[in-house]
């Protein structure tokens, strides 16, 4: 069991609670060897399987995304269930092939960016591995579809994914290659 040993306090900048997600990384878990644990409930790195092996970036309506944990005990474990919600506008065969890929998939883990600077880059966190139960923290894709009658109606994919894990999500502050930005950093 571990001992407390850290206050949480809450500054006068805190009380500014903006935040929002910019975009939303995906690897499959298979593709990731493992993260490195720093010791501020963070990851300061990503070790792929292979050097070829990336992150793929999901680019999101505006405010269209979301992510909430929610934490319980049962039987002395403590479990937290995460789920991220990302709207991608238009339907299209290309937007289709890439989340039929996730769809698909046998899971993944996500690295969420907000747009929260934390000097230099913006914060971001890790969800779907962790210090417990690693590889199998991972995620499950699913999608929905909407395509409404009205002309301003809704014309877009709802990607969930979702997924139980044994801690708090990490902060990643490190590097990772993504396919569509090349080297993204993350965190200060």
């Amino acid at each position: 069991m571990a001992e407390l040993s850290n206050d949480i306090l809450v500054t006068c900048e805190d009380e500014n609670r903006r935040g929002g997600i910019k975009r939303i990384f995906v690897a499959n878990r298979e593709n990731i060897t493992s993260f490195t644990a720093g010791v501020l409930q963070d990851y300061t790195a990503v070790t792929m399987d292979q050097v070829t092996d990336v992150f793929f970036e999901i680019q999101i309506d505006d405010e269209g995304a979301s992510y909430t944990a929610e934490g319980s005990r049962e039987n002395g474990s403590s479990m937290q269930e995460h789920t991220v919600e990302a709207r991608i506008p238009k339907l299209d065969k290309t937007k289709a092939l890439a989340l039929q890929e996730l769809f698909t998939s046998c899971r993944v883990v996500a690295i969420i960016e907000t747009y929260i600077s934390t000097g230099t880059y913006n914060q971001a966190f890790v969800v779907g591995y962790d210090e417990i139960l690693l590889h199998d923290a991972a995620l499950n894709a699913n999608v929905t579809t909407t395509l409404e009658a009205e002309l301003q109606g809704q014309n877009a994919y709802t990607l969930t994914m979702s997924g139980k894990s044994g801690e708090i999500a990490r902060e990643m502050v490190g590097t990772i290659d993504s396919n569509a930005s090349g080297t993204v950093n993350f965190g200060s």
